[in-house]
């Protein structure tokens, strides 16, 4: 599901951060699911502590991993909001991933990607880490 449709078939016009839990699918009600997430930037926060609230087992987010500098930081509100929700584990892209709009024809990407991503990971009954790797597209180094 995403607010805007991008071109997939998935439910659209649905804002995530006014869901409610009578907003998902019974079957989603009734048994452990796991939310896979590429939320705006600056509203990644919200966006995990609304799949924990709505209790996700899992909670997989991708983002730029600038998001976990956020950390270091304890003064700044992304800094003490990872302080209380370190994840389970980070999966660094090993290598730089490719972030283009579906609108961007293939033959138009020409450019890398400047920034590193990452996949942070949070999964009830683990203990709190982070546990960090790397993820490779079609190689090991």
């Amino acid at each position: 599901m995403d607010l805007y449709d991008w071109g997939y078939d998935c439910r659209t016009g649905i804002d995530w951060l006014s869901f409610t839990e009578a907003d998902l699918p019974a079957r989603f009600r009734s048994q452990p699911y796991s939310v896979f997430m590429n939320p705006p930037f600056s509203l990644a926060c919200a966006f995990v502590d609304k799949a924990r609230e709505l209790g996700a087992r899992k909670i997989v987010c991708f983002q730029r991993f600038a998001w976990w500098e956020g950390s270091f930081d304890l003064g700044k509100q992304r800094g003490r909001w990872w302080t209380g929700n370190p994840p389970n584990r980070i999966y660094v892209c090993g290598d730089r991933a490719d972030c283009w709009l579906f609108t961007v024809p293939p033959e138009d990407r020409k450019s890398g990607t400047p920034s590193a991503h990452a996949w942070f990971v949070w999964e009830r009954g683990h203990p709190p880490g982070p546990v960090a790797g790397h993820i490779w597209k079609d190689r090991r180094p």
